[in-house]
């Protein structure tokens, strides 16, 4: 019974996180739209186009500027791309420019490191939860929806678009997905509390009726000294009843505090998710050599030396030896977010750059690190000593 519940909080809650990420295939297309009009704006420098009025076309980029029309394209190429993990807020928000598949968008935000880049990537999350709120506001009246396909006729798809049978039932699906996994939950607790209710009043029934035999067998017979084996009898029962409670009550309660504890780590990756996009990079001072850069993830050859990351889409810290510029220290940034996130995708954070101290534990509280060593070899800075790690 323990282990059915269980398995259906994983699948509930697995479909549920891909709800919330998935974008379909209208979504993706907007913002993919939205992105290049706001990126080549900026590459143009006119900024004359009004991104959340209309979208950008080839057209209107003039033929001499090549390396613009180069990066017009390779947005574009997105729509066609087949891969489904890239039709996902997560590759939208955390990868896409970064990502080495696409190497003219990757040269853009390079030239465009902090705010700037910054600013770009608040737009187009903000566009994201537009849509999205839009998405559900248009399943409660016709006339939302009606005002949602104004709001395309707005983005030039078309001169003439009513509602299809398939967004519909996008719709519906989308909100099938983002609450029917809650609800299951919740029945899921209830059955499971029922079930342990109903297990206590059939072990109360157990103790009364053990008393009841006890007393009257009190009342009825003297005890003798060769009959002190019942005595004990009855002792034994109760001690396992009661210990039998006791377990329940430990295990319910074990049970309810690691449901709080899952709910309010939820709630504040949520939070920290939302304010991550007002967040301003913080000045690090504690370095007194002021020798220090930040990066995101590692790949198969170590850390590329030539981007960068802001402190606030970083995960790894690094501290240049200020006797050998060619030569630096890195650990994990010492936050709740950077560390959910290693957590959550160990073969990517981790098993490059750490050595574990003991068997990973992606539940673990606290970490503990110790430094590791990277080299600068050509464009790469290359781990010759893997920090080491420990989970709590």
């Amino acid at each position: 019974m323990k282990k059915t519940i269980y398995l259906f909080c994983l699948l509930f809650s697995t479909l549920y996180s891909i709800a919330q990420d998935k974008l379909d295939k209208v979504k993706f297309e907007k913002i993919v739209d939205y992105i290049t009009c706001i990126c080549i704006n900026d590459a143009l420098g006119n900024g004359q186009k009004n991104c959340n009025e209309n979208i950008i076309t080839l057209d209107e980029i003039d033929k001499s500027e090549v390396k613009t029309i180069e990066l017009f394209n390779e947005f574009q190429t997105l729509k066609k791309s087949g891969d489904k993990n890239e039709r996902t807020i997560s590759f939208i928000n955390n990868q896409l420019f970064y990502s080495t598949k696409y190497q003219k968008i990757k040269s853009f935000a390079g030239k465009r490191k902090g705010k700037n880049i910054d600013d770009i990537k608040s737009k187009i999350n903000s566009k994201i939860e537009e849509l999205q709120d839009n998405s559900i506001v248009s399943q409660s009246t016709h006339s939302n929806t009606t005002k949602e396909f104004e709001t395309t006729k707005n983005y030039q798809y078309s001169a003439n678009i009513t509602p299809t049978e398939s967004n519909k039932k996008s719709s519906y699906l989308d909100t099938f997905l983002i609450y029917f996994p809650q609800a299951i939950l919740l029945l899921l607790i209830l059955v499971q509390f029922l079930f342990f209710n109903k297990k206590i009043k059939k072990i109360n029934s157990e103790i009364i009726e053990l008393k009841g035999i006890k007393d009257k067998k009190n009342n009825t017979l003297d005890i003798q000294p060769s009959h002190s084996f019942q005595s004990s009898f009855f002792e034994e029962k109760f001690r396992d009843v009661y210990n039998k409670i006791d377990n329940i009550n430990n295990e319910l309660l074990k049970k309810i505090n690691a449901f709080e504890r899952n709910i309010e780590s939820k709630e504040n990756l949520i939070k920290e998710s939302k304010e991550s996009t007002t967040i301003q990079p913080k000045i690090d001072n504690s370095d007194p050599y002021f020798n220090s850069f930040y990066k995101h993830a590692p790949d198969q050859n170590g850390f590329d030396t030539k981007f960068d990351v802001p402190l606030n889409d970083a995960v790894f810290k690094f501290i240049i030896d200020k006797n050998n510029p060619n030569k630096a220290t890195y650990e994990l940034i010492n936050e709740p977010k950077q560390k959910q996130l290693i957590l959550n995708y160990p073969n990517k954070y981790i098993k490059p750059v750490f050595e574990e101290i003991n068997a990973l534990n992606q539940n673990a509280r606290n970490l503990i690190v110790t430094p590791g060593v990277v080299e600068k070899r050509n464009d790469f800075w290359v781990v010759t000593q893997k920090a080491k790690i420990k989970y709590e």
